[in-house]
C-alpha cells in the first residue's frame, strides 16, 4: 500500500492550499469535524484545510482557478489565505484561513450545505431549481475556470471536487469526506496527485492509517 501511494507521487504535480488558523504550519491540520454539524461546532478552533491540484502550467488558467476557489472559501465563511507559499512544477500553493469574525456557526453550516447542493446540481445533474442562486454562481464560476484543466482536485475542508478526462470526455465528481478520510488525506497528501484514482488511493490511505494505528506506529 505504501508503494502504491508513493508511486502516485511521481504521476503529477499538486496544488496545495491549507486553510487553518493563525498558529501556522506546526498546528495539526486535521479538522475535528466530519459533516456540517461538526463544522458548526468546531469551526473557530479547527479551521478548514484546503488542497488544489491543477494539471496545467498556464498562468492565466491557474490564477482564474485560484481566484474562484478563494471565492468559494470566502463564501463558506473563511478569511484567507494567510502566509501563502507557492512552488512551481505545475503549481503548488499552501496557506491558512480562519472563520470570519462576522460569521456564526449556524450560518457557517448553512453555507456549507448550500455549496454541497450546488455541487450536486452541477456534477450529479440534480434539480437545479432547489439550488441556492448565490452558491450556484460561485460553483459555476469555479467550474468555468476549470474548463481548460484536464485533471483537477479541489478540497475545502470536507468538500472535495474531482475532475479528470477519460475516453475523450470530462468527468466531474463531488462528495464529502469523512473524518477518518480527512485524517488519511493529511497523513498522505500525495494521494490527490492523480484525480482519476483519488478515491481508490484514499481508501488505501485509510487502510494504511488504520494499520499504523493498530501496530502503534
Amino acid at each position: 500500500m505504501h508503494d502504491y501511494i508513493s508511486d502516485m507521487g511521481r504521476v503529477a504535480v499538486v496544488v496545495g492550499a491549507g486553510y487553518g488558523g493563525p498558529a501556522g504550519p506546526d498546528e495539526p491540520r486535521t479538522p475535528s469535524f466530519e459533516r456540517n454539524s461538526e463544522l458548526t461546532r468546531n469551526s473557530q478552533s479547527h479551521p478548514i484545510h484546503v488542497d488544489i491540484y491543477l494539471d496545467t502550467d498556464d498562468e492565466r488558467t491557474i490564477r482564474q482557478v485560484v481566484n474562484e476557489f478563494d471565492r468559494l472559501v470566502d463564501f463558506l465563511g473563511f478569511d484567507g489565505p494567510f502566509d501563502p507559499s507557492e512552488e512551481r512544477g505545475s503549481f503548488i500553493r499552501r496557506s491558512w484561513a480562519r472563520m470570519k469574525l462576522t460569521m456564526n456557526p449556524a450560518e457557517l453550516g448553512n453555507r456549507s450545505l448550500r455549496v454541497e447542493r450546488a455541487l450536486e446540481a452541477h456534477t450529479l445533474v440534480t434539480d437545479q431549481a432547489k439550488t441556492d442562486a448565490q452558491a450556484a454562481a460561485v460553483i459555476a464560476g469555479l467550474i468555468q475556470a476549470l474548463s481548460d484543466v484536464p485533471n483537477a482536485c479541489l478540497r475545502a475542508g470536507s468538500i472535495v471536487m474531482v475532475k479528470y478526462e477519460t475516453n475523450g470526455a470530462s468527468v466531474m465528481h463531488s462528495r464529502q469526506l469523512s473524518q477518518v478520510e480527512m485524517r488519511a488525506w493529511e497523513r498522505f497528501p500525495e494521494i490527490h496527485r492523480e484525480p482519476s484514482r483519488i478515491f481508490e488511493a484514499l481508501a488505501v490511505a485509510v487502510a494504511k492509517l488504520d494499520n499504523q494505528q493498530f501496530s502503534g506506529h
